[in-house]
């Protein structure tokens, strides 16, 4: 059976939502992140 891709979203950029993101994007590559201000995001890149 082949696999399809999975898309994965985290909302928030707290602790829990930090540790997921990384490991979303650890296992799957890519996962997207939305954070509460830019300057928070800008922070953790």
């Amino acid at each position: 059976m082949e696999q399809k891709p999975h898309s994965v979203a985290v909302i928030g950029g707290g602790s829990f939502g930090t540790a997921l993101t990384k490991i979303f994007s650890d296992t799957l590559g890519h996962c997207a992140w939305w954070m509460h201000n830019s300057e928070s995001a800008m922070h953790v890149m």
